[in-house]
């Protein structure tokens, strides 16, 4: 929110800007709705789909990767770290993490 931007993180390199319209359009309806009508002025924010984030390899890790790509983000230690290092995003995991974060998640669940 402090950024104004919308963010759409894809694992397999896509963007998506019917999707980010979306978010858009259904926040505008939200906040009339919670507002008595009242109207969301967006037109400061940006859409924001990086495509340097880790990416999968496969056809069925897509959502391991969007719950590691929300983990990461809500993560202000690894924000931070990103922004001192000068990278665009913080996060730190390849494929090759999938089977443990997997394993993690369940584990998490139960």
């Amino acid at each position: 929110l402090l950024q104004k931007r919308f963010e759409y993180f894809d694992s397999l390199g896509h963007e998506n800007h019917k999707c980010l319209q979306r978010l858009r359009r259904y926040l505008q309806d939200e906040y009339a709705d919670k507002h008595d009508g009242a109207t969301l002025d967006l037109s400061q924010w940006r859409d924001y789909s990086p495509t340097d984030i880790p990416q999968q390899e496969n056809g069925y890790d897509c959502g391991v990767f969007a719950c590691q790509y929300a983990a990461f983000a809500v993560n202000k230690t690894m924000v931070a770290q990103a922004e001192r290092q000068k990278r665009s995003h913080p996060f730190t995991f390849a494929q090759q993490d999938m089977v443990d974060f997997r394993c993690r998640m369940m584990l998490e669940i139960l």
